[in-house]
């Protein structure tokens, strides 16, 4: 059955070299930040792929120690407690394979200008174009997440440190999760937030492709980290809009010259019904919570 046109419209919502932000805190496609040509893509797809051999991993774990695969038990070192896990979820990593086997073939029928309103890249598309059902295609036909962030502005003097710091993520493809994910920012002490911003962009899946911002509530984690969570798909008025992507503006300030700053970004993306965190694990540095697996990450200093 042929998908129905996805997107006419995108709101890209990213951090630029050249920052230029519409009230809706959108960014002219044209101005995104050159992506790094050797950076490692990971996708939704890899994700269960991860998971998938874990939970094998697990299985046989127990039956050689226990002969038995009614209860999966967790080990030291295990992300996930699968024998914790809906039934629902089980199915899904048992079989991610098939599921996204189905996604790229109903994808191969939306045409190239389709597939590129909702920003899949070159690659992907000819990936989608070319795949035969082959498990070896379906990673490069599948959904990825790009983070973007800079310090927009900064004035610093013996009296004081000013400074706003953006960070963004944006939707290569149509996301295909089904849990809230995660944002989180962390910046080095001792700049101190005065303000926080989030936002999350979306576009009607059908009809007139309206475009809307949502402001997800933000949540901060000690002093010098901020992050939000929010659906990959929403629903208004009984129509539903996909995830396109998300802005964190952080204001900052401290009472001492600060000549150096940082700061560490990423996008999380859940596979439990869980309610995504973070824990800051030392200088520019957090860990997502259990259930969550880091889609894009990125620095950026001052």
């Amino acid at each position: 059955m042929r998908m129905e046109k996805y997107i006419k419209k995108i709101t890209t919502l990213v951090v630029v070299s050249v920052l230029f932000l519409t009230p809706n805190m959108s960014v002219k496609a044209s101005e995104i930040k050159p992506v790094n040509d050797n950076k490692v893509v990971i996708t939704e797809f890899d994700v269960y792929k991860k998971l998938n051999e874990e939970m094998k991993s697990q299985r046989t774990e127990s039956e050689n120690t226990i002969n038995t695969i009614d209860t999966i038990d967790t080990d030291d070192t295990s992300s996930v407690d699968f024998s914790k896990l809906s039934e629902e979820e089980i199915y899904f990593i048992e079989n991610y394979v098939e599921i996204f086997t189905q996604k790229i073939f109903e994808l191969q029928e939306l045409t190239e200008e389709e597939l590129k309103e909702f920003n899949y890249t070159d690659s992907q598309i000819e990936a989608i174009k070319s795949f035969t059902g082959d498990p070896n295609q379906i990673s490069a036909a599948s959904s990825s997440c790009e983070v973007y962030g800079d310090f927009n502005s900064y004035y610093t003097s013996a009296y004081g440190t000013n400074a706003e710091l953006i960070v963004a993520f944006r939707w290569n493809g149509i996301p295909f999760g089904s849990f809230p994910d995660i944002f989180a920012v962390t910046w080095s002490a001792p700049l101190n937030a005065s303000s926080i911003s989030g936002y999350a962009g979306y576009t009607k899946r059908y009809g007139d492709y309206e475009h809307i911002t949502t402001r997800p509530s933000t949540k901060s984690t000690g002093i010098y980290a901020e992050s939000m969570t929010f659906d990959v798909s929403i629903f208004k008025n009984n129509e539903q809009y996909l995830l396109t992507g998300g802005t964190l503006i952080v204001n900052l300030k401290a009472n001492s010259e600060v000549r150096d700053a940082g700061a560490y970004f990423a996008y999380g993306s859940s596979y439990l019904s869980l309610s995504p965190s973070i824990s800051v694990t030392g200088d520019l540095s957090f860990s997502f919570s259990m259930g969550v697996d880091t889609l894009d990450s990125a620095r950026c200093y001052h």
